[in-house]
This record gives structure tokens, sequence and C-alpha cells, in this order.
């Protein structure tokens, strides 16, 4: 089977949506690099990163680009055995009774809270290194700015002392 555009749009690629209080939905494909987008909604976003998903795809076709497909999926039971410490049991018992749900539905919750918290801080990281980039770099230009800015200032006081030299002294 040839391997066009159609064959790799048809392809199901993982989406994954999180939210964003500044930007608001944010929708990305991992297995893409920076294929993204934002939306109101996480259908818009959904929607929004699907096209990108489109131009990403020509692009990479047309420069040649070798395209990654997502590995098959491995069939997980859905179940697994944890140990820990009793005390540890007990507060986690004792934390599902209070909020009215079983043991197994309240530890779904903290996984699933832990991991978004742990993809939440990666972000950050990144963009706090991203903003540190940014800032380093603009530094250095406005460095630079500055330095041919005197360096102008300088010249123009030369010529402005050099006129006034010339200048014929008052009485």
């Amino acid at each position: 089977m040839k391997k066009d555009l159609n064959y790799y749009i048809s392809i199901d690629y993982p989406v994954t949506i999180s939210y964003d209080p500044e930007y608001g939905y944010y929708a990305k494909i991992e297995l893409l690099d920076h294929c993204s987008a934002v939306g109101d909604t996480p259908d818009e976003a959904y929607a929004n990163v699907i096209e990108s998903k489109k131009l990403w795809l020509e692009t990479a076709l047309e420069e040649g680009l070798d395209i990654p497909e997502p590995k098959a999926v491995e069939e997980y039971s859905g179940r697994f055995v944890l140990r820990l410490p009793k005390s540890l049991h007990a507060k986690v018992v004792k934390a599902a009774e209070d909020e009215g749900t079983s043991l197994n539905q309240y530890l779904v919750m903290l996984i699933s809270a832990g991991y978004e918290v742990n993809n939440i801080s990666k972000m950050i990281n990144s963009l706090k290194n991203e903003i540190a980039l940014n800032l380093r770099e603009s530094y250095f230009i406005f460095q630079d700015m500055l330095k041919k800015f005197i360096f102008k200032a300088r010249e123009e006081v030369a010529e402005i002392e050099e006129d006034t030299e010339e200048l014929p002294e008052a009485a």
C-alpha cells in the first residue's frame, strides 16, 4: 500500500487535550513533533488539531521527512497488583469512605490526577526553559541595539563638537 497523505490522515493518532486558563483547551499529537492546536472547547481544540495534523503531514511528505506511526496498542486488562504500607492503605480506605466512593474508584481518581499533574509539571518546565531562552536572546538583542545607539550618539556628539569649534568666538 502506498503511504500517501490519505494513508497517514486515516491513521488514528492519539490526541491529548488539556486546559490552560490563558489559552483555553490545548490539543496535541505527541507522535508528530509540534503538532498542536487550541480551542475554546475540547471539541474545537480536537477539530483544530486534526486540521493541524493534515497540514503537518502535507509538509512532512513534501519535505520527504519520516512520519512516525503509532505502535499497535497493547491489550491491558485494567488490573494490576499494588503493594503499599498498611498505614497508607488505611488512609486511602478512610479517604475513599469520606468521599463516598469505592477504594478502587478513589485510587483511579488519585492516579489520574497525579498523572495530569505530572504532565502539567512537564509543560510548565518546558515553558520555563523556552521563556528563559527567549529572555536570553532578547537580552543580547537589546544589548546589541544599545551598543549601536551609544555608538551613533557618540558620533553625533563628536559632529556637534566639531561644528561648535568652527563657530567664531563671541565678543
